[in-house]
């Protein structure tokens, strides 16, 4: 008979929890494991979706987006403090901050069971200001402080990690793990009829690190060519130092060149109602709106960049195309509106991509090996 363990999970966002991590919350609860979270607030929403799957929780207050030292440090004092009176057998937490932050408090609190998912490293890897410089050297002093001690570090596309030794941030000793990004619920993204219409979708926060000037630009470049082709884009204002302040994007909306729906609950329909999914982005983990958009049945274009370049076979389920660049985003654009047909072969190669890659049981079952679960 398998041991019920006690599972801390931490995140920075109690509605990834639904988003994201559903699927393996469910199957380590019907495991008959106890699981309590932590995050920073929750909706009244997202509580009682996880109050009705049994799942306990713990807010502690924490800025996911800055480095400010005094609420780092209470931020950690009081994980500690929770976590040496919770005794938790396992202690999981994905994301920058909670992973680096989460593994030295567990470390801290002599959690025996320390697994960390690194879902991307964004603009502490890309952005090269002082800002950028400066949580580079944090993560540099909390990944030699922290990661050793953690049971695994998972990564979701192989450039990570060697990004992160690359930086003197992961030691090479450290044992880390793969798996194919967040997976993709294939029941819930199911396959789609493409609308007659051509149409192309982004899904992203406001942040110029996914690559969403670029689809603007492009945008234009099609809809002077081809003005019944629409472009939308689905998403939210970002506190992300790399974000795209409100006062910009609305001058970039002037043109109309892109609808804007705002920020989306529910993703199925923007996609169902697009030909092809578009993410012009410089560098994910692994993003899971092209692996919704594939399991959905649609070709994808995205970038030649970590995390984005491994959910496309170029020229089988999509096109890859130069980080940074318009001319040739709109070119892979324009090959689409050109060859209607490709629009459908590699929709389907896209679903087939998700159902023998990205399906969320295995990633889910893969986690839960990690933690010994």
């Amino acid at each position: 008979m398998k041991k019920v363990k006690k599972v801390v999970v931490l995140t920075s966002s109690s509605s990834s929890l639904l988003n994201f991590r559903k699927n393996l919350i469910e199957k380590m609860v019907s495991a008959g494991h106890d699981i309590n979270v932590v995050a920073p607030n929750y909706s009244d929403d997202t509580s009682a979706k996880l109050s009705a799957m049994g799942v306990v929780q713990k807010t502690i207050a924490f800025e996911n987006t800055s480095f400010n030292p005094l609420s780092d440090i209470r931020f950690i004092y009081s994980l500690v403090g929770y976590l040496r009176r919770e005794k938790p057998d396992v202690f999981f937490s994905y994301g920058i901050k909670p992973a680096f932050y989460g593994a030295l408090s567990a470390r801290l609190a002599k959690i025996s069971t320390i697994v960390v998912m690194i879902t991307g490293l964004g603009f502490s890897i890309i952005e090269k200001s002082i800002k950028g410089r400066i949580a580079r050297l944090v993560l540099q002093i909390l990944g030699r402080v922290s990661l050793p001690y953690c049971s695994t570090v998972v990564f979701q596309n192989p450039d990570d990690p060697k990004a992160l030794m690359d930086a003197n941030i992961l030691s090479p000793k450290v044992k880390f793990e793969l798996v194919n990004g967040s997976g993709v619920d294939l029941d819930e993204f199911a396959n789609s009829p493409i609308p007659e219409n051509i149409s192309f979708l982004m899904l992203s926060r406001l942040l110029k690190h996914k690559g969403v000037v670029e689809y603007f630009e492009a945008a234009k470049k099609i809809k002077a060519k081809f003005s019944n082709v629409n472009f939308t884009l689905a998403g939210d204002y970002s506190p992300n130092p790399a974000a795209i302040s409100q006062s910009q994007f609305e001058k970039m909306l002037e043109d109309g060149a892109v609808n804007y729906l705002g920020s989306l609950d529910d993703v199925k329909a923007a996609i169902a109602n697009c030909s092809v999914y578009v993410l012009p982005s410089y560098r994910e983990g692994t993003p899971r709106s092209v692996l919704e958009a594939m399991s959905m049945g649609r070709a994808i274009i995205t970038t030649d960049a970590p995390g984005c370049r491994e959910t496309v076979e170029n020229g089988v389920n999509g096109f890859l195309v130069p980080v940074g660049t318009v001319d040739e985003l709109a070119q892979a654009m324009e090959s689409f509106i050109n060859d209607k047909n490709a629009i459908i072969t590699m929709g389907k190669q896209s679903r087939s991509i998700a159902e023998s890659k990205y399906d969320v049981n295995v990633v889910s079952q893969n986690m839960m090996t990690f933690m010994g679960l």
